[in-house]
């Protein structure tokens, strides 16, 4: 029981996905400014004004089952099973986005060059290089 509680109190409060909203920016935004050709540009935005769409239904849906599970915990009698029965939603909604950006991130890959990739996708600095982030 502990370990559901210690796991509830974690995704309510900001534990688990909380979603790809500013990826997801980011990279549209580097789309528009670093892809060159119309055709894969528009190709690009589409896949990630799709995986946008995903990551806001993923945000409404653990809006709803936050709220659900904030019930079950406010009841101090509230069993290991009502507590993971509450859980299971936002477990579920959690690992779909996770597929779903995992796909649209090799949809992305199919569609960008190499060239393009490198340059929506920099790598990190290295740590200690100087380079300014």
């Amino acid at each position: 029981m502990l370990t559901a509680a210690l796991i509830a109190f974690l995704l309510t409060r900001g534990g688990g996905t909380i979603g790809f909203g500013a990826e997801l920016e980011r990279a549209t935004k580097a789309v528009k400014q670093e892809v060159t050709v119309d055709s894969t540009r528009s190709k690009a935005l589409a896949i990630l004004d799709q995986a946008d769409k995903e990551n806001k239904a993923f945000a409404e849906q653990q809006k709803t089952a936050s709220e659900s599970l904030s019930k079950v915990l406010a009841d101090r009698g509230a069993t290991a099973a009502q507590i993971d029965s509450a859980l299971g939603p936002m477990m579920a909604s959690d690992s779909t986005l996770v597929s779903d950006m995992v796909g649209a991130t090799f949809e992305l890959r199919r569609v960008l060059t190499a060239a393009e990739w490198a340059k929506v996708f920099p790598p990190p600095a290295a740590k200690g290089s100087g380079a300014k982030p």
